[in-house]
């Protein structure tokens, strides 16, 4: 019984693994002023994995893009909704989602607002440079 419970959980994980994270998407602006992406009336989403980095003693999220999606296709698309103010385009599950940023790959980052975890800066807002 041992044997098939455990069998049953890691079967779970393995299945679990196989699928990319969706997320949606939502354009902001410096101020923290966010909206909705929308195409024909639908919410954007996109696929990719959750990581961390630590730059510069601060710990944030980014969500990784699959599919070859570009992260300047959706600040593209951001500008083209809601004006060039809205220069980031972010990920989230919800309107209640922690502030993060995208990431074509772990040497390609979008700037960006995100929550950060410091260790000497505490919990607050940080705006990541596209510069990396």
């Amino acid at each position: 019984m041992l044997k098939k419970l455990c069998l049953l959980i890691s079967s779970v994980f393995v299945v679990n693994n196989l699928y990319a994270d969706t997320e949606y998407v939502f354009c902001a602006d410096e101020n923290r002023k966010w909206e909705w992406l929308k195409e024909n009336g639908n919410y954007v989403s996109v696929h990719g994995e959750w990581k961390k980095e630590y730059i510069d003693d601060i710990y944030y999220n980014y969500f990784q893009l699959e599919n070859n999606i570009k992260v300047e296709e959706l600040i593209n698309k951001c500008k083209q909704e809601f004006g060039e103010s809205f220069k980031y385009a972010q990920p989230a599950d919800n309107k209640f989602s922690k502030w993060a940023i995208f990431g074509e790959s772990e040497n390609k980052i979008s700037c960006g607002i995100v929550n950060m975890y410091g260790k000497y800066y505490g919990k607050g807002y940080h705006y990541v440079q596209c510069d990396k």
